[in-house]
Order: structure tokens, then sequence, then C-alpha cells
């Protein structure tokens, strides 16, 4: 049995991560979920959230991604988001302004406006940070 796994993490802005990993776990439009070595073929939407990465050699990275796919299965992931960013490099106070702005935007707003469909898409990727820099209990 394999004890490591494939995985690459792009963005259009280019790739985030490629290399041997134990586990990976995300969070999907039906739940969160891992992935460990030699798991059965998997394709499915992501929503935003925290990304954690176990490498095969070093400590746990966390991640948060936007919008994408997950594909793998067997010795490979690979995950396509729209953004991807390290937990350590999240401005808490600044996303929490954006926050409130994204809320503000969204009043006036009919929920058949398209732009109601933007804002809330961006309110999504900033509360995914905010979780993400939030402590767990």
């Amino acid at each position: 049995m394999a004890d490591s796994f494939r995985l690459k993490v792009v963005t259009p802005a280019g790739g985030v991560f490629d290399g041997d990993v134990t586990a990976v776990s995300a969070r999907s439009e039906v739940g969160e979920f891992c992935m460990l070595p030699e798991h059965c073929r998997l394709l499915t939407a992501l929503e935003p959230g925290r990304l954690v990465v176990a490498p095969r050699d070093g400590a746990a990275l966390t991640y948060v991604v936007d919008e994408g796919f997950l594909e793998g299965g067997g010795d490979h992931a690979s995950i396509i988001v729209a953004r991807c960013v390290a937990v350590g490099d999240i401005d808490e106070a600044d996303v929490k302004r954006e926050a409130d702005a994204i809320r503000a935007a969204l009043v006036p707003l009919a929920e058949d406006d398209p732009e109601r469909a933007e804002q809330t898409r961006a309110l999504k990727w900033a509360e995914a940070r905010l979780d993400a820099v939030a402590p767990r209990s």
C-alpha cells in the first residue's frame, strides 16, 4: 500500500503546491472530505474553505481556496481553484472590512439582480478566509 500521493494545486496565477502528501482535506459542495493514498477516483466541485495539505515530509500546510475542482485518485490529485492563499498571509482586519462592505452592497440588490450573485460569491470568499483565521473549537 502506498503511503503518499502526488498533489498539485494551481490557480490562474500559477502553481501553489506540487509535492508528495499523505492526506489532503477540503470542502466540496456536499461537505468536508479527506483524501488519502489510493483513494478511489474522485471528481468534485470545491467550495470556498480550508484546504489542509499534509506533506509526506513536513508539517501540515493550511490554505484557503476559492471555488474550483479536485480530480484525483490512486496516486495523484489535482486541485484547480480560482484563488488560493496561505492562512498565515491573511490580514483578518482587512478581510473583515471587505466582508462588511460586501454585506452593505448586498442590501439594496434584488434577488434576481446578477450583481447579487457576484457579491454573494465574493462574500463566501471573504467568509472562508475569516473562518480559516478564527480559532477552531
